[in-house]
């Protein structure tokens, strides 16, 4: 099999994975909006962000270091593997043992803090979520390493699967909010039972008894610092802005910010799992003396991506609102301007996505740290001046400015690290700008005849249906392709 044949297999599985967790995810996302009113989404998703903060400093950047050093020593000495794996496991375990007791003591102080009582409960329960949380982004990252990218988006799928039905079930039950914390608990520890039992049978069970290599610990927690640095950027990115909006504006403009974000998060998911399959690659490529062969996977990566995300943003703005009305419910109307500002943060994922994981793949995380940490305190500081004087729509709109920064710098580290060729991208980004203008004038025109969900879908696939033309017609969509990916 060839390395682009297998690399192909693979993003298959990854695809075909992201494709049933968005599904579970919008299906959770809709159906939690439907049946809980906007204050008591808004809580759960307040406390799932403050969850969040915490499961991230939890996982401290040692399974993505863990990752790094798996997929290099594959290639140099497999023998060394299983004392990478318990390494991290142990230094996971410590981590995730001082966040839970912190959790535990201070859950009182941030509830008050935020100025939401109603979050106490929840974040006792989310202990337990952060426990199975951490394990599973464990367990999710040292076999992507591995490279058994098929296994790895297995496990991913299975606990978004399982949040939707634990979560669903028990709202529907009666139990709101706390209900649905609890379904997240039990997928999430269930799946990481599983994926901790394949890394010991398949991995360390099987491997030759051989001495540690000296200082592979050390170099094992070290790097693992400036993942950690970014981890706590990401963090501030995608969780503090939820918890400032809460504290500023109440538990309903949370919900609102978060049906915008989840929706900008969903569209990207096919992106998602193309830059989970590749990352891996970008490093053995260049470890292995062909620059150019990851230069020429990036850029393939990048502007297909593109083709897909930059028409998509523009058919979120032109169908924000019918698209909430008709999908969410009236009451949730204040999320129609935060979804199109997030639109371009649709994009703005594109090239994140593929770059951010490649970086630290190639060894550049302490930069990427760097960066990553700045325009995430930034994006803080913007946040809370502009959701004092705009509302929850200035939420949105610093996400999407300090976004679009980190998201420059880290495609210029890229072309750094592979030498891109740049003329040829701005010539295929022309042609993909040309598409869209053709796609939103066609959209435009016929959105005031969208009257509910049936009309709104045939609205999107005329959409489509233009894009796809037009990209046939301009020779930037590859059907070929499409077909083996899909076959």
């Amino acid at each position: 099999m060839t390395a682009g044949a297998e690399y192909l297999r693979r993003f298959r599985s990854a695809l075909l994975a992201e494709a049933i967790n968005v599904g579970a995810a919008v299906v959770l996302t809709v159906g939690l909006a439907r049946l809980m009113d906007p204050d008591s989404y808004g809580v759960l998703f307040l406390a799932l962000s403050v969850l969040g903060v915490a499961q991230l400093l939890s996982a401290f950047g040692v399974s993505k270091s863990a990752g790094r050093y798996i997929a290099e020593y594959r290639e140099t000495d497999p023998a060394q593997l299983p004392h990478i794996l318990r390494s991290a496991f142990t230094f996971n375990a410590a981590t995730i043992l001082a966040v839970s007791i912190v959790l535990l003591v201070v859950r009182d102080d941030l509830a008050r803090a935020i100025g939401e009582p109603a979050l106490e409960p929840l974040l006792l329960v989310g202990i337990a979520f952060v426990v199975g949380q951490t394990l599973v982004t464990f367990c999710k990252q040292t076999i992507q390493g591995f490279e058994d990218i098929g296994v790895s988006s297995r496990l991913v799928a299975a606990n978004k699967v399982g949040r939707l039905v634990g979560a669903l079930g028990l709202v529907a039950l009666g139990y709101e909010a706390l209900g649905a914390l609890v379904g997240y608990v039990a997928s999430s520890l269930a799946v990481s039972a599983v994926g901790l039992a394949y890394l010991y049978i398949r991995k360390i069970r099987t491997a030759p008894d051989e001495p540690i290599e000296s200082g592979l610990r050390r170099r094992l927690a070290r790097y693992s610092a400036p993942i950690a640095v970014n981890q706590t950027a990401h963090s501030l990115d995608n969780y503090i802005d939820t918890i400032v909006v809460g504290a500023m504006l109440g538990p309903a403009a949370v919900s609102y910010y978060t049906i915008g974000f989840q929706l900008a998060r969903f569209l990207g998911a096919p992106m998602t799992a193309l830059g989970f399959t590749l990352s891996p690659a970008f490093g053995s490529q260049k470890a292995a003396g062909r620059p150019d062969r990851a230069a020429r996977l990036y850029e393939t990566a990048l502007t297909k991506g593109l083709l897909v995300y930059v028409p998509a943003a523009a058919g979120v703005v032109l169908l924000a609102e019918p698209g909430v009305e008709y999908v969410f419910g009236a009451d949730y109307r204040g999320a129609v301007p935060v979804l199109q500002v997030m639109a371009a943060f649709v994009v703005i994922r594109t090239v994140q996505t593929l770059s951010s994981d490649g970086l630290d793949y190639l060894g550049r995380a302490r930069t990427r740290a760097v960066i990553k940490l700045t325009t995430a305190v930034a994006n803080v500081c913007l946040t809370v001046v502009l959701v004092s004087e705009m509302g929850v729509v200035g939420a949105a709109i610093a996400t999407v400015a300090t976004s679009s920064c980190y998201a420059g710098v880290t495609c210029y580290l890229m072309h750094r690290e592979l030498a891109l060729r740049l003329r040829w991208l701005g010539r295929r980004i022309g042609e993909i700008l040309a598409i869209t203008a053709l796609m939103s004038v066609v959209v435009w025109a016929i959105a005031p005849f969208v009257t509910g969900i049936v009309t709104l879908a045939a609205v999107v696939a005329a959409g489509v249906a233009v894009w796809g033309l037009a990209g046939l017609y301009a020779g930037t969509l590859d059907v070929a392709l499409v077909r083996r990916t899909l076959s």
